[in-house]
């Protein structure tokens, strides 16, 4: 049985909570989960396939300047690996509502960085399920992953989590 590396940052939030969802949801793979700041560059050497939980943060956030330990520790990591024969698949969160011309940006910026260090992204769903005004995961009419709003949309999670783990068995 293959095995997947799903880690995602922040810890303590919907992040983590649809990190855990995505994991029960993959029964076609044996899926180790832990938090950004816990992943060292060892595990990206030892997996092949990977699933990375990021979520955009608010306001407050973006103006302090600041980043939580877990994804600032994720990026640094990122930065130091190839990832040449490495798979990956995405999954955001954001609010639509509140942030739509934001919507799961980092999302964006995480798939840009490891398309730069030679990463196979996978997951890719359609835009056309969600209404926001513009986001740096958008690819044409797909986003780069799974988009999930639990502010707004915790109604459409599950089943979207479902599709995209079927999704993912068949990219993977």
């Amino acid at each position: 049985m293959e095995k997947i590396l799903l880690t995602y940052a922040p810890q303590g939030g919907f992040t983590e909570q649809a990190a855990y969802e995505i994991a029960q949801s993959i029964t076609f793979a044996q899926c180790n989960v832990m938090p950004g700041s816990k992943v060292s560059e060892k595990d990206f050497e030892t997996y092949t396939f990977f699933i990375i939980g990021i979520a955009t943060l608010g306001n407050d956030s973006w103006n302090s300047g600041k980043q939580d330990a877990d994804t600032v520790h994720l990026q640094n990591i990122i930065n130091k690996t190839d990832f040449s024969k490495k798979t990956i698949a995405l999954f955001g969160l954001g609010n639509a509502v509140l942030y739509p011309s934001h919507f799961v940006d980092e999302m964006g910026i995480f798939e840009q960085q490891l398309i730069a260090k030679h990463a196979s992204i996978v997951g890719y769903t359609p835009a056309i399920e969600y209404t926001f005004k513009d986001s740096k995961a958008l690819r044409g009419t797909q986003i780069c992953g799974l988009a999930l709003d639990y502010d707004t949309e915790l109604h459409t999670s599950k089943e979207r989590i479902g599709r995209w783990a079927l999704q993912l068995e068949k990219e993977l």
